[in-house]
């Protein structure tokens, strides 16, 4: 008798331990684009998704990659784009818009690369909207902040070769304040 294997589908978050993916290392959180072939090993069946992985603490983008998950070890969720029906919420069970200092649309503003634009209102990344929740976020350790940024600021100089190190410095790191 076979197990039920996990219903994966494109746009699908896929949480997998360290021991149940290969080609990394950490827990892997991966939003599924294309779903590759499966594979059965002795240890089971496995998957070959491509997606692109999200960074554990606040789901950031990170990279596109494609790994090999063990199937009866993913936790799948729905995720932004996937096609999973999802049951409408009464009236009564919905939770209430958060205010909001900014009249954007309620829109993740997470980079858009290779241009560096921010997917939810078009502005250059890190938007205002993203720069005011980075620095809530991390209000009590501005350190980690610019050591965050400074991550992006070496995948932006990457993708915007036109873009001075002072540009670059400017955009990402001159806005917090402190020393950069």
């Amino acid at each position: 008798m076979s197990a039920r294997l996990p219903d994966i589908r494109v746009g699908d978050i896929l949480e997998v331990g360290e021991g149940d993916y290969c080609f990394g290392l950490g827990r892997l959180i991966l939003e599924v684009i294309q779903l590759g072939r499966r594979e059965r090993h002795t240890d089971g069946l496995w998957l070959h998704p491509r997606g692109v992985e999200l960074q554990t603490s606040d789901g950031i983008r990170l990279r596109q990659r494609r790994v090999l998950v063990r199937l009866d070890a993913v936790a799948i969720r729905p995720g932004p784009l996937s096609r999973r029906h999802r049951p409408e919420r009464r009236a009564d069970q919905r939770r209430p818009e958060p205010l909001r200092r900014h009249n954007s649309p309620r829109r993740a503003h997470l980079p858009r690369r290779p241009d560096w634009t921010c997917a939810g209102c078009d502005e250059d990344w890190p938007c205002p909207d993203q720069r005011e929740r980075l620095l809530i976020r991390y209000r009590h350790n501005r350190l980690a902040l610019l050591s965050h940024l400074g991550r992006y600021v070496a995948l932006a100089a990457v993708d915007l070769p036109d873009l001075s190190p002072e540009e670059l410095h400017t955009r990402f790191l001159a806005w917090p304040g402190g020393s950069a």
